[in-house]
């Protein structure tokens, strides 16, 4: 509906959290950095893919969460009814029905 514009810009990921892409770029500097200093050391070379694909499976995982739990909630509440104000000048109010 009406909303003020948000602050800050608009660079966010989503819910205030930073940038999205910026995840997957400061996991692959730190599986470099390991791979270059610490792989001979411990005998582990670390691989990018299974990073990655976890990575991009997570996000495809959450809308759907989403998107279940708002299916959820319409389905527990088949008793309320929403009230619109016909002037505006009050926000939405829920009626119990019996």
């Amino acid at each position: 509906a009406n909303r003020p514009p948000r602050k800050g810009g608009g660079g966010g990921g989503g819910q205030g959290g930073p940038p999205s892409i910026l995840v997957p770029v400061i996991l692959f500097m730190a599986l470099n950095r390991w791979n270059l200093f610490f792989a001979e050391d411990f005998g582990l070379v670390l691989s990018p893919l299974p990073m990655l694909v976890g990575f991009f499976t997570y996000k495809p995982a959450s809308v759907f969460q989403a998107f279940r739990d708002i299916l959820d909630e319409e389905s527990r509440n088949d008793d309320v009814e929403w009230v619109v104000d016909p002037y505006g000048d009050e926000e939405e109010e829920e009626v119990k029905t019996a």
